[in-house]
């Protein structure tokens, strides 16, 4: 493939952040990725080694890229774009996040704010996040509209017709099935996944044990909100039978000299 074709690739890529790269590009090996090094593809040429942002990259081989105090792995031709160094965004693959310092993952309107360890994975779905040992906290805009407490993962599905926060799948990480898709990132046997396997998987336990609570509590929340819902219903129904009525009343005294 032409240099010039790569180069569009890899701009759609950077502006257009629903485009997925379609061919290779020209690969460069940058010197401070460990676990390789890991070969990526980046536009503008060379911006990732610079730190010059916004930066698009597709990682084509297992390794480990750093940004800021972060530390990234990703499936080989994972896509990503960084608005700077503390904000990106996924395009695509299953991103292992690390030692996170307030960085922003962008999906639409909705912006999932991290601290600590995450798995995120691009689907056409949505989001599959799950939150290893920190913090994870999704806003829409600048409100804050839901979490995704420690051990447990969920699914980002994006806004409704009515711009409120699609949320599903709330539930406690399964230990073996966390363990299976993080090997799947990292490569069967990676030194990382040995290093952490012992705390993440004490949170996926202690996810499981709190899970019952939390579904009945977000199941109570939800019939208080149903119920909140109805009530409105029902107020509404009411005015508008008495503004009907109003109406009907003032017609026929107006046209007949009667009243109801």
């Amino acid at each position: 493939m032409s240099r010039a074709r790569a180069g569009i690739a890899l701009l759609l890529l950077l502006f257009l952040p629903a485009v997925a790269l379609a061919s290779e590009g020209e690969v460069t090996q940058h010197k401070d990725l460990a676990a390789g090094p890991a070969l990526l593809v980046d536009l503008p040429k060379g911006c990732f080694a610079k730190a010059e942002y916004p930066c698009a990259i597709r990682v084509s081989e297992r390794g480990e890229l750093r940004l800021g105090s972060a530390k990234f792995l990703a499936t080989p031709e994972a896509e990503l774009r960084i608005t700077n160094v503390h904000e990106i965004l996924i395009l695509s693959g299953t991103w292992w996040l690390q030692q996170t310092e307030n960085l922003t993952v962008k999906f639409g309107e909705i912006r999932l704010v991290l601290a600590g360890d995450a798995l995120i994975e691009r689907g056409s779905e949505g989001l599959q996040v799950a939150n290893l040992n920190g913090q994870m906290k999704l806003k829409n805009g600048d409100v804050e509209a839901s979490v995704v407490p420690t051990g447990f993962r969920s699914l980002v599905a994006g806004l409704d017709g009515e711009g409120r926060l699609v949320q599903r799948e709330l539930r406690a990480s399964e230990p073996l099935e966390l363990m299976n898709r993080l090997l799947h990132v990292t490569g069967a046997g990676y030194a990382d996944v040995r290093a952490k396997a012992p705390e993440y998987r004490e949170f996926a336990k202690k996810a499981v044990g709190e899970s019952a609570a939390l579904y009945q509590s977000t199941i109570q929340n939800r019939q208080i909100a149903s119920e909140a819902a109805a009530a409105k219903a029902a107020q509404k129904r009411a005015a508008v039978e008495a503004e009907r009525q109003r109406f009907r009343t003032m017609f026929r005294e107006r046209f007949y000299g009667e009243a109801d």
